[in-house]
């Protein structure tokens, strides 16, 4: 369940910053514009279906499992863009601007560590379904 909560409040915040999080794919992810601006726009539908999935209980193992995949890709976006300070201290946009305007981060050791705990999270689920 908490899974889920973290899925649809990453989507919520992204929706409500729509540039924001443009510029957070564009400095994670790298690539051209068009390829930005698509998973800029994908991403927050598809975090909101595997939270609202994974809170209604339907699909648990297969939506746990894409959320391990997701959280470790995540990780290793940020460590990237850490390593290249692509970031530029505006934090990762994991959860829009709310992230940044809380703590200030959202970048670096702290993200890729709650990242993970959340991979292992999401696999313990897919394991127990």
């Amino acid at each position: 369940m908490a899974i889920g909560l973290v899925w649809l409040v990453a989507a919520a915040a992204k929706l409500a910053s729509p540039a924001a999080t443009r510029d957070s794919v564009r400095r994670l992810v790298g690539g051209p514009s068009w390829a930005v601006g698509l998973i800029a726009m994908g991403l927050p539908p598809a975090e909101a279906m595997m939270g609202a999935l994974l809170l209604a209980g339907i699909m648990v193992q297969v939506v746990a499992s894409l959320s391990t995949a997701l959280f470790l890709i995540f990780s290793v976006l940020i460590g990237r863009a850490a390593v290249l300070d692509s970031l530029g201290g505006a934090g990762c946009g994991c959860f829009g601007r709310l992230a940044v305007a809380k703590s200030g981060a959202g970048s670096g050791p702290e993200v890729i560590a709650r990242n993970l705990v959340l991979a292992v999270l999401a696999l313990a689920v897919a394991g127990a379904g």
